[in-house]
């Protein structure tokens, strides 16, 4: 193979200009943006709530960002920590660690479109909701915009803090020493939102911050955000690898292998194609039929569990219960059976806006991975 690339010197230095190419563009080429997952307190985007931090830092207020678990912090008395939109499925320990922090004297503000998912909190979903909308906060009303859609239940003991016309939208209950203060309106807070309308007034009216520790907890976000493959080795082997390969490429096309996918029959692309799927998604969301298209994504998960596990897709909610407890041992049969409670719920009603079917999908999207991993 060396004797052939020295008799054609154009292909050697195609080679070697090639490979300056490729070093020069990696060196050359700017840092991506990072991704943080939506609510993340380091987020600049639009959906993140840095300007917050920022905000109440700048105003001297002890903030710091707390990358542990609860559990590690060594006096709750006296000290706020806000839990922004936690991931779904939230682990027993964790919150059996903010509640052991809450009777220790602590203060949570757990901020949650669906703040049902911890705490044994109970929500309505409020159909048909408002964008804009009145909120009373003692004697006074203000201005905003809902991107929620859950209202809460709330106990004889329970302080409401913040509601409009269809019920509670913040709340404070008591955990021995300390205090749980519920929102449904995590996008208040956001880079985007907290300036729209009177959002940053109602903030400054529900949140006390006379403490002497603010905590915002970003451990529950670590586990969305991992190094990419390229950070994870030392540049000299990189380079050494993408130089292996393109060698064993040189070689195999040297020795007449060709690279390329099967062509396909014309008409079985046009039948069965990406473009039936584009025409079927448009059609569903034009027409807003949310609940089929939610009805849809049941049951792929359903044929997903039959492939996995021969579960008759006609099979009873509680038998799927149980089949998943055991496909996904790192949840718990009772957070399965609330998360399938509520689909049926949901799928019971009659008319399902834009809002909710985007956080229902994302749910069932999120158990449809987990199946499919095991």
């Amino acid at each position: 193979m060396w004797n052939r690339l020295k008799q054609n010197k154009m292909l050697l230095l195609f080679l070697g200009l090639f490979s300056i190419l490729i070093i020069a563009s990696y060196y050359l080429t700017d840092e991506p943006l990072e991704d943080y997952p939506s609510y993340h307190v380091e987020s600049p985007a639009p959906d993140g709530v840095r300007g917050f931090y920022q905000t109440l830092d700048q105003l001297d207020y002890p903030v710091q960002y707390y990358d542990e678990r609860i559990n590690q912090w060594q006096d709750p008395t006296d000290t706020v920590l806000f839990l922004f939109e936690p991931p779904f499925h939230l682990d027993e320990q964790a919150i059996s660690d903010y509640e052991a922090f809450l009777n220790a004297g602590g203060t949570i503000y757990y901020i949650a479109k669906d703040p049902s998912l911890a705490f044994n909190l109970d929500i309505n979903r409020a159909l048909n909701l408002e964008e804009e909308l009145t909120v009373e906060i003692g004697n006074q009303q203000y201005q905003a915009f809902s991107h929620s859609g859950h209202r809460m239940d709330v106990l004889p003991n329970d302080d409401v803090l913040a509601q409009d016309r269809v019920g509670a939208i913040a709340m404070a209950r008591r955990y021995g020493q300390g205090e749980l203060v519920v929102i449904t309106e995590p996008d208040w807070f956001t880079n985007q939102v907290i300036l729209e309308a009177d959002h940053l007034e109602i903030i400054t009216e529900l949140v006390d911050l006379s403490t002497t520790d603010i905590l915002f907890d970003t451990y529950q976000h670590i586990y969305q955000t991992s190094s990419p493959l390229i950070e994870v080795y030392p540049d000299p082997f990189i380079m050494l690898a993408i130089g292996l390969v393109l060698v064993t490429l040189l070689y195999l096309w040297m020795r007449g292998k060709r690279f390329g996918v099967a062509r396909e029959l014309r008409e079985q692309k046009v039948r069965f194609g990406d473009e039936r799927i584009r025409a079927l998604a448009n059609w569903q969301i034009k027409g807003k039929n949310y609940r089929e298209a939610l009805m849809v994504q049941v049951d792929y998960l359903k044929q997903l569990i039959f492939e996995k596990t021969g579960t008759p897709v006609t099979a009873s909610w509680s038998q799927y219960e149980q089949v998943l407890a055991r496909l996904l041992k790192q949840r718990s049969l009772e957070s399965i059976q609330s998360f399938t409670s509520k689909l049926v719920e949901q799928l019971e009603q009659e008319q399902i806006n834009k809002q909710q079917f985007i956080e229902w999908t994302k749910y069932i999207n999120q158990i449809r991975k987990e199946v499919e991993q095991e």
